[in-house]
């Protein structure tokens, strides 16, 4: 690992590992990465698609690299996922929005 800033996470460097010691991760290079993140927990409910695409953008464009996300949301979304699992269908689109505009 470098001694340099660390580096911004783009597709060219992940995966990220972890690096040579267990207290930093890394990129394909080697370079210490720095997580830069944000907590949307409620950003899957009662949002549309354009409405988090902005958010993320902004986010993006702010200098975040990372969104912590709740992925079972039942405190905020007026209908909140029930107990029944078999009757639950959940549907996941991810975006690339960790590479560079």
């Amino acid at each position: 690992m470098t001694g340099s800033a660390p580096a911004s996470v783009s597709s060219d460097t992940l995966p990220l590992s972890v690096g040579p010691d267990p207290r930093h991760l890394v990129d394909q290079s080697g370079h210490a990465v720095l997580i830069q993140g944000d907590a949307a927990w409620s950003l899957i409910v009662n949002t549309t698609v354009d409405d988090a695409t902005w958010y993320l953008d902004q986010r993006r464009a702010q200098g975040f690299n990372a969104i912590l996300i709740n992925l079972i949301e039942r405190l905020f979304a007026t209908d909140a996922p029930r107990n029944n699992v078999a009757s639950c269908t959940v549907v996941l689109t991810i975006s690339d929005h960790a590479a560079s505009p």
